[in-house]
C-alpha cells in the first residue's frame, strides 16, 4: 500500500491454524513482511494483512494465504558398538560408534550395581562427536550397567548399551604375623600386582 502524505503501517493477522495461531498476529508495524514464530511443526496456517495510514484510515482485509510448517527433524540415529571396559579398581572406559550427523551431544547413564539401584542416572552429558568416556570414582570389583544415546532437539535416539566390571583389588600373600609380647605384635605380608 502507498499514502502519498504519511507512513503506511501493516497488521498480518493469523486467521486459520491450530492454538498458536492467536499468537502469531504482528501488530502494526511499518515493515510489510512479518515471519511468525512460535508454531506448531506440520501444521497449515492462513494469513490475511491490512494496511492503515497515520490517520487511522484502515484497507480491507487481504485476501487469505495460507502455508504449512516444516516437519521437525528426526532423532539422531542411535550410536552402536557400545564396550564398557574395567580400565582399574575404580574406572571403566565407555567406547562407541558415533552414527549420527545431526546430534547436539551424548548422553550417559549408569546402572550401578553395588548400591541395589534400580534406575539408570544420567552421569554425563557430552558434547558433539563424543564417542568414548572414562567413568571414575567406581567401587572394586564391581558391575555396572550403562547405555549411551545421541540428543537433539527433536529427541533423543536409541540406546546402545553394555556392562563393564572394575578391576579386582591385588591378592596379597606371605602373611606373617609374630607375636613378640602379649599386647603386642607385627604383620608383615606383600601383594601381587
Amino acid at each position: 500500500a502507498t499514502d502519498e502524505t504519511s507512513t503506511v503501517e501493516y497488521s498480518f493477522l493469523c486467521i486459520a491454524g491450530d492454538s498458536q495461531c492467536s499468537s502469531a498476529n504482528s501488530g502494526w508495524q511499518s515493515n510489510n513482511s512479518f515471519t511468525a514464530t512460535g508454531l506448531s511443526a506440520s501444521s497449515q496456517y492462513s494469513f490475511q494483512v491490512l494496511a492503515r495510514d497515520q490517520a487511522g484510515n484502515e484497507t480491507g482485509r487481504s485476501s487469505s494465504a495460507g502455508a504449512t510448517t516444516d516437519a521437525p527433524p528426526p532423532p539422531p540415529l542411535a550410536p552402536s558398538g557400545l564396550i564398557a571396559s574395567g580400565t582399574s579398581e575404580t574406572a571403566i572406559s565407555l567406547n562407541w560408534a558415533d552414527n549420527a550427523s545431526s546430534e547436539t551431544g551424548y548422553r550417559i547413564e549408569r546402572l550401578p550395581g553395588p548400591t541395589g539401584q534400580t534406575f539408570f542416572t544420567t552421569i554425563a552429558n557430552l558434547g558433539v562427536n563424543a564417542n568414548s568416556y572414562n567413568d571414575t570414582g567406581l567401587t572394586a570389583d564391581s558391575t555396572y550397567d550403562y547405555r549411551v544415546a545421541a540428543v537433539n532437539n527433536s529427541g533423543d535416539s536409541g540406546f546402545a548399551t553394555a556392562s563393564g566390571t572394575t578391576l579386582a583389588p591385588p591378592p596379597f600373600t606371605n602373611f606373617n604375623a609374630i607375636g613378640q609380647t602379649v599386647v603386642s605384635g607385627s604383620v608383615s605380608g606383600s601383594y601381587i600386582n
